[in-house]
């Protein structure tokens, strides 16, 4: 895996590499590079404190109205927050492959180490 430096390099390799599981019918890859994406764009979210004013709309009772309305900036992720996102997911894969085993299902638990695995590849390459 290339060498991954800024959180949007490793969003593009986390899309890129979610097209090609996809066309391939890798499903647990396909999962697992969700999963990732989603839990960096909810990272980037940022509390938004409703307007004092708006424009509401005759159509849907307190619904905001106009361009941008609904629009919310986003936060912008250092290599340590994607560093810390990822080993949260990669540990909870883990605990759920040891929970999995404990209660005998071998194929889920194997299904969760092999997340946690492909996940690490992308936590290394952003730690070089």
């Amino acid at each position: 895996m290339a060498d991954l430096t800024t959180a949007l390099q490793v969003k593009e390799a986390l899309r890129r590499d979610l097209k090609t599981a996809m066309k391939e019918r890798r499903r647990a890859d396909t999962a697992a590079l969700r999963q990732a994406i989603s839990a960096l764009d909810n990272a980037e979210a940022i509390a938004v404190d409703p307007p004092t004013t708006m424009e509401a709309s005759e159509h849907v009772v307190g619904a905001a109205q106009g361009v941008g309305a609904s629009e919310a900036e986003r936060k912008t992720l250092s290599k340590n927050d994607v560093i810390a996102v990822l080993t949260d997911l990669i540990d909870e894969h883990r605990s759920h492959a040891t929970s999995f085993a404990q209660l005998g299902r071998a194929d889920a638990a194997g299904q969760s180490q092999h997340a946690a695995n492909l996940l690490c590849s992308y936590l290394d390459a952003l730690k070089q």
